[in-house]
């Protein structure tokens, strides 16, 4: 008896939501087919206006995705001028608080337009070309870490890969 009324209250929890799913589905059907009532010469200058994409969606009152589409067929890339805006030195956290969406997503719309974004910390912070030189000049390893104030990890790191390209070109 007591498994039966569980089982029928499973049963009755799965209906529900697949309910609430048909009716998800009707609303984002429906959210396509809204219709802005601004003049499409409009929604150029209103997006530079306002600059920021989530603003620009608030004033129309559709859904980042429908302003994406919206300014798109009004013949202004919204993703092109995130990405000349990150090219121009801010970064995708700034962009990210700017327009809304997480700095992923900015990231995701900068790399659709053709563009390479390097990983975070993928900049080394030291000269390996300086490096290379002391070894070649017979510096230790220790000695090259004191001497640019690097650690040894790091120093050794570089012997490494200066080893094999003197063993290639040998």
């Amino acid at each position: 008896m007591r498994g039966e009324g569980f089982e029928l209250g499973a049963t009755e929890r799965q209906r529900r939501f697949q309910e609430q799913a048909q009716k998800r589905m009707f609303f984002n059907r429906f959210q396509s087919d809204i219709i802005i009532e601004e003049p499409v010469d409009g929604l150029v200058p209103l997006f530079q206006e306002v600059k920021s994409l989530d603003q620009f969606a608030k004033r129309l009152k559709i859904t980042r995705r429908d302003a994406i589409y919206t300014l798109k067929t009004a013949g202004f890339d919204v993703l092109e001028s995130i990405a000349k805006e990150w090219e121009n030195g801010k970064s995708l956290r700034i962009l990210s608080k700017k327009h809304g969406p997480t700095p992923q997503t900015i990231s995701k719309w900068i790399k659709s337009t053709g563009r390479q974004i390097k990983p975070r910390n993928s900049n080394e912070k030291y000269d390996r070309a300086r490096i290379n030189e002391l070894f070649d000049d017979g510096w230790t390893t220790n000695k090259i870490a004191k001497a640019l104030n690097l650690s040894w990890n790091t120093v050794q790191k570089c012997k490494k890969s200066w080893w094999e390209a003197r063993q290639r070109q040998a």
